[in-house]
């Protein structure tokens, strides 16, 4: 598990140096905030590269972000929620709502960093303020991979002792940009149900 995290992290941190970092401000609840963001982001970037509407784009979120989809749908004013439940959200309608715009979502295990704190004998572990993602064309980075080396367990008589074992594994891979733009987006969000009905939202045009 510690050498899979490494070599994500890794891999994020190489697609991370060639990207464009920006910033989003919370308007409404995650759910509606990381959608229309993602609305603008891909409108944006369609036009200004000339790519058809027909181009999938990726983007890549942090597993526990669907959570927070759900959380904040819970939270939501009571309302006609369409037919389906909406304190049973599920994963097949978070990605749907990405894919109705031209997004395929790619839900990762790890990140850069840590953005939960770990949990201690107090109040529950909050939600974190920000979520770090990734946009770009489908296609852009390719993985290479040049093999892995894995010695497998390794035991001596003092690991015995102590009923330890070590492992040694070493990856060797890395990503190639193929695409002309990767945004990595710093979103700050709140999943408290917010909706333009039930705050007054800022304006996010010129």
């Amino acid at each position: 598990a510690a050498a899979a995290q490494l070599a994500e992290r890794n891999l994020l941190a190489k697609i991370d140096v060639a990207a464009t970092a920006v910033t989003s401000a919370k308007v409404l609840g995650t759910s509606r905030d990381l959608l229309t963001q993602a609305d603008l982001i891909v409108a944006r970037y369609r036009d200004y590269h000339r790519i058809p509407d027909s181009t999938a784009m990726t983007a890549v979120f942090p597993r526990w972000a669907r959570s927070m989809f759900r959380v904040d749908i819970a939270r939501e004013l009571a309302h006609d929620a369409a037919g389906y439940d909406p304190r049973a959200v599920t994963d097949a309608q978070v990605e749907a709502w990405f894919s109705t715009r031209g997004i395929t979502p790619i839900w990762m295990l790890d990140d850069a960093t840590a953005q939960f704190a770990a949990q201690t004998a107090a109040a529950i572990v909050v939600w974190p303020s920000t979520i770090v993602w990734r946009v770009f064309v489908e296609g852009t980075w390719q993985h290479l991979d040049g093999g892995v080396l894995d010695l497998g367990v390794i035991r001596d008589s003092t690991l015995d002792a102590t009923n330890d074992y070590e492992t040694f594994v070493e990856i060797f891979e890395t990503v190639a940009n193929r695409g002309v733009e990767t945004l990595k987006v710093t979103s700050t969000v709140e999943s408290d149900g917010s909706s333009a009905g039930t705050v007054t939202p800022v304006a996010t045009h010129g």
